[in-house]
Formats: C-alpha cells, structure tokens, sequence
C-alpha cells in the first residue's frame, strides 16, 4: 500500500504568531542520513487531501438486491461507468461494501464480489442515483464522469464475463438461524482497481442462501493518470 507524503516549506516571519522557531534562527538544508534517506514525518491521513479538493465520492443501492448464489456473468448489484473520452480522468476505487438488509432463517456466509471492465463500451443509460461526497460539501451534481447502473440494467456481454469477476476482501458469516438481518461487509481496495475511460466497475455480492438480499456501496475518487 502505498502511503500519501506531503513536503510543506515555510517562508519564516511570513506569520510570525505561527512560526514555532525561536526569532532569527538559522536556516538549514534538508540533509539525509549515513543510509542517504530523508526522514519524514506524516502530517495528514491518507485520502485526506483529496477527500478535502471534493474529488472522492460514494454511491449506493438504494433498496436491497437479493444475493446471487453462483458467480454471474451481466448480473451485478450496482455498477458506475467511466464517462471520460480516451485519455481522460479515471475512477480508482477506495473500497466496496455491502449492508444485509432481509435474512433468511439459516445460518449462512456471503462475500463481495467485484469486477472491473477490461474493453471500452458504449455508455450506459444513468440510473441517476445520488453520488455523494466524501467531504459533506454537497449541493448539486458533483463533477464527477460517471453513471451509475441498477441491477434491472445487465452488463454488456463483453465486460460481463465470469473471469472478470473477483472476491472483495473476507466472507462473513451469519450465525444461528434466526432471520434477523443487519451483518455487513467493507472491504478496503485502497486504489488497488482503476477504472479506465469507457468501463465498468461493478460489485455484486455471493451467498450459500437463496434470499439474502443486500444494499451495495462503492467508493471512490477522480484522477488524471497515465494508464500503462
């Protein structure tokens, strides 16, 4: 994982009040160690500063999509597409998670799955849903090149392959065998699936039990990258 590191500068007496260094100190140059690294401190937590430029989002089901109990192929849970034309912004994806909303009476596991469009397609109808900000300043559409897609809509025969679908993080189990909901699973993918211009990414989730039915979330943030 890779771990966000901000450099800050400081033009002293600039304010004064602020500046922790005794008056009329020296300036010194940054210097390295006997192993030549440059020791650092981190002064903020990871995502922070793009959560605070508005550029990280969520979106969410917003009623609960019975679990599949086979990998699937077109069907998902909630997908969002990349609207960007080539060359454009991508969507790298924070984290998925899913909420049990109705349980079945038995004991039963379930994971999230996730798949990630590997071909460009044609861009979806938008089932609108409401894409929210990870920093609260809402207040319209955020700018962010994406439509999200509902379960009733299936995904394209060329990105909905079963190859393409992958587990997201651990399964959880339900214990007992009372039909009382409210286990869920978060899965941190910290940036590790990036979403090109023109493709899916899409989460459904997989259960032992016909009837378990889940609200889907995906996270995630807007960048412009140089794809390999």
């Amino acid at each position: 994982m890779g771990t966000e590191v901000k450099l800050l500068g400081r033009i002293r007496k600039l304010f004064e009040s602020f500046d922790a260094e005794a008056s009329g100190s020296d300036l010194r140059d940054l210097t390295l160690n006997q192993q030549l690294e440059l020791l650092i401190s981190q002064g903020s937590a990871p995502y922070q500063e793009i959560v605070r430029a508005g550029r990280a989002f969520w979106v969410n089901t917003a009623v609960a999509v019975p679990a599949v109990v086979a990998i699937p192929t077109t069907a998902h849970m909630l997908a969002i597409y990349n609207t960007e034309p080539d060359g454009g912004r991508s969507l790298i994806i924070d984290w998925v998670a899913a909420q049990n909303v109705a349980s079945t009476a038995a004991a039963g596991q379930a994971n999230v799955l996730g798949l990630l469009g590997q071909v460009r397609e044609t861009v979806p109808v938008d089932a609108a849903l409401p894409i929210k900000k990870c920093n609260g300043m809402g207040g319209g559409i955020p700018d962010a090149p994406v439509r999200t897609i509902l379960t009733a809509t299936a995904l394209p025969a060329g990105t909905g392959l079963q190859t393409n679908w992958f587990p997201v993080g651990p399964s959880v189990g339900k214990p007992g065998a009372a039909a009382t909901p409210g286990y869920g699973i978060w899965s941190a993918i910290q940036g590790g699936m990036i979403v090109p211009p023109g493709r899916y990414f899409a989460m459904h989730v997989i259960a032992n039990v016909v009837g378990e039915t889940f609200q889907g979330f995906i996270g995630f943030h807007v960048k412009q990258l140089q794809l390999g």
